[in-house]
């Protein structure tokens, strides 16, 4: 497939392991919900974002992670769905490569400084991404909860932050002395985890159950589209930029 123009093209290299702005096939992006803070995502806000494009206005690169040689949307959800209501099939974009727990917390951290204002159950993700992520410890010794206010951007009280922390998490809760910080005496609770392959088995179950609903002629644009998935899943390999010029991570 050809790539379109986009305004990265023709910067030059940066070096090994640092950010890089390219072009990103947008079926090689993977959008993790659990990741999203947002309690959905704001249809008003794509449409304006999707007019905003099509008459050239200038938007940020998306910012996505490169774990393991895959492809993490980490923040610019609403310009990735105006990218598709447009039928862009590229986006622009941001690759930098990270851990998973480090792409979690820039995912959540994303949406404390820009976007639409949080809603109180959004800013709790963030909290629950950002203790998930071990940034509630600094060194040996856990933060104090004012210390946590102030890395969430004070979007909640301390004595919120303690509450939270009580509720959500009562291993780290205790091991703090319910109070200010203590040095720390064991693991946060774990976080449970889904393998990517679960992740992937989820999804085509989904496409599955969504097939119920399609006419026969649906269902066989779909079984051809499985087809040729499927010939990409046996070839499949860690995502790389497509100009040889880029740098290696």
């Amino acid at each position: 497939m050809t790539r379109p123009h986009c305004p990265s093209d023709g910067l030059p290299a940066k070096a090994a392991g640092s950010p890089i702005t390219t072009c990103v096939d947008i079926a090689d992006i993977i959008t993790r919900a659990d990741w999203q803070v947002r309690v959905r995502i704001d249809d008003a806000t794509v449409r304006s974002y999707a007019g905003i494009m099509r008459s050239g206005g200038g938007m940020p690169p998306v910012s996505i992670a490169r774990i393991d040689g895959a492809l993490y949307l980490v923040d610019g959800w609403h310009r990735l769905e105006a990218t598709k209501l447009n039928g862009e099939t590229f986006v622009e974009a941001t690759v930098c490569g990270m851990s998973e727990e480090a792409a979690r917390w820039a995912a959540a951290r994303a949406n404390l400084t820009h976007g639409l204002p949080l809603k109180p159950r959004e800013i709790r993700s963030v909290f629950r991404a950002y203790v998930g992520s071990g940034h509630h410890r600094d060194g040996v010794r856990f933060k104090s909860y004012r210390d946590i206010a102030a890395d969430l951007a004070h979007h909640v009280q301390h004595t919120t932050v303690r509450n939270w922390m009580r509720q959500d998490f009562p291993a780290v809760f205790a091991a703090m002395g319910g109070g200010e910080p203590a040095e720390e005496t064991g693991d946060a609770r774990d976080i449970p985890t889904v393998s990517p392959l679960a992740r992937a088995k989820a999804s085509l179950d989904q496409a599955v159950a969504e097939a119920r609903r399609l006419s026969a002629e649906d269902r066989r644009a779909l079984l051809e589209h499985l087809r040729e998935a499927e010939k990409r899943l046996a070839e499949a390999a860690p995502w790389e930029p497509l100009d040889d010029a880029g740098p290696d991570f």
